[in-house]
């Protein structure tokens, strides 16, 4: 008999427990749909912060080996697939990112065979044109299902987000005021 009243008493407190968390979900305005996105554009905020940290060691180590302390600003997977000194693509990113490049540039002398493109966890990436710097983008495979924010980072390291902005290929004028003027802000 005690026993049976003990089942009882957890099943009720697992039940409303269970309750609560689906409340809780429901009413922060949580559903399954936008815990992904949340998820994947997370995902392309820190795949843009460590951009800064392949730039720096492909700058201080020439990865590309041209002679130059240069930064990689031709496409996104060029971290993969750029063939260093000795003949091997340098791979200083995983094959799954550098295969979410949305522009790879072509094979060439100095560039590996492309990668079977497929985004990153519902994000392209590519190269974006900056005068004197590098930046790249990340953007939405599906906007509004795999990713609400386009992601931008240059030189500087601060990624910034805009909802909506699809993708960019040319950094926006007017420095950091421009970018507030035009909707863009902080990612983090």
């Amino acid at each position: 008999m005690r026993r049976s009243h003990l089942f009882t008493v957890l099943t009720i407190v697992t039940a409303l427990c269970t309750g609560a968390a689906i409340l809780r979900f429901f009413v922060a305005g949580g559903s399954l749909a936008t815990s992904a996105i949340e998820g994947n554009e997370r995902a392309a905020i820190e795949a843009l912060d460590a951009v800064k940290t392949l730039e720096t060691l492909w700058k201080e180590g020439d990865a590309d080996g041209n002679g130059k302390l240069d930064w990689w600003t031709a496409d996104w997977s060029g971290f993969r697939r750029v063939l260093a000194k000795n003949g091997k693509p340098v791979a200083m990113m995983s094959g799954s990112l550098a295969a979410a490049d949305a522009a790879p540039l072509p094979p060439s002398a100095a560039l590996a065979a492309n990668l079977p493109r497929s985004p990153h966890l519902g994000y392209w990436f590519r190269a974006v044109k900056v005068e004197g710097a590098y930046g790249f983008e990340a953007h939405p495979a599906e906007p509004g299902k795999s990713g609400r924010r386009t992601f931008l980072v240059r030189d500087d390291g601060r990624v910034w987000a805009k909802e909506g902005a699809g993708e960019v290929a040319e950094w926006p004028s007017g420095g950091e005021t421009g970018m507030l003027a035009a909707g863009w802000g902080h990612a983090k």
